[in-house]
């Protein structure tokens, strides 16, 4: 793995004086949640632009005049004909818009354009998600009570069914769109984080205490991700402001600690 060393530059002012303070930032000193914030921040401040997300780009706008607004709780939403059901992805930067008329998924970008069409099966068993090269079904959205996932390609087809993964709360798909990362929970096995690439194939599973509200992040080259919950449970009692911080490679767990930001 490169340990990439990074330069971020902090600039105070004192009386009369610029004093610049340098902060050494690399990936072997990411060892808990402040360390990875301050590594994720030295990576956004190398961006040139803001990303695009539905919110400053034309997406909404354009989703709005076929009848759809999400609300702020909610990531999915149902056009007001009844006859398109859109899925915002975790982080905001498209939509998947399953049209009942034509039975095909629009892959919209945050300006509301169309990436790409794909057909779709006729039943959706649980919340849609997407990569560039994978629609991803969750069952368990609405009702279903087996829980795993499909995965199909971008003309429609199978790739494959994973079952045993039980019911998936929250899924993030990686920067480089070669991983997807799931939280889960089976009845007698309880909760769970899973690695997964884009065939569906598990590249590691380690077991976790989840909760409401579940953030999932990765940090911008993908060599971390964090799992943050505002409440988990632990034996039935109501805990707050748990995070797991894992290495993407191989699962191996950085840090698990209560959280102040």
């Amino acid at each position: 793995m490169k340990n990439i060393l990074a330069l971020l530059v902090i600039f105070t002012i004192s009386p009369g004086v610029l004093l610049a303070q340098v902060v050494q930032v690399s990936s072997s000193s990411v060892r808990d949640y402040a360390s990875f914030k301050k590594y994720v921040e030295f990576e956004q401040s190398k961006l040139t632009a803001k990303p695009l997300t539905i919110d400053n780009g034309g997406g909404r706008n354009k989703l709005k005049k076929m009848g759809i607004e999400f609300s702020p709780k909610m990531n999915w939403a149902r056009s007001k004909d009844k006859k398109r059901l859109a899925y915002l992805s975790p982080d905001r930067k498209g939509v998947a818009l399953m049209d009942h008329v034509t039975r095909s998924v629009n892959i919209l970008g945050a300006n509301g354009e169309i990436l790409r069409r794909i057909p779709f099966p006729p039943k959706i068993e649980g919340f849609v998600g997407f990569s560039t090269t994978r629609l991803f079904d969750f069952k368990g959205g609405f009702g279903d009570s087996d829980g795993g996932f499909y995965v199909y390609d971008n003309a429609g087809r199978l790739i494959k069914k994973v079952e045993d993964c039980g019911t998936v709360d929250v899924f993030m798909v990686s920067n480089n769109q070669k991983y997807v990362f799931v939280t889960a929970s089976l009845p007698d096995v309880g909760d769970f984080v899973v690695m997964y690439d884009m065939n569906g194939v598990e590249l590691w599973r380690k077991q976790t205490e989840m909760g409401g509200k579940t953030e999932i992040r990765f940090s911008l080259d993908d060599e971390y991700v964090l799992v943050k919950m505002p409440i988990y449970w632990v034996k039935g009692n109501a805990r707050a402001n748990q995070l797991y911080l894992f290495r993407v490679d191989n699962g191996e767990l950085i840090s698990e600690e209560h959280y102040e930001d």
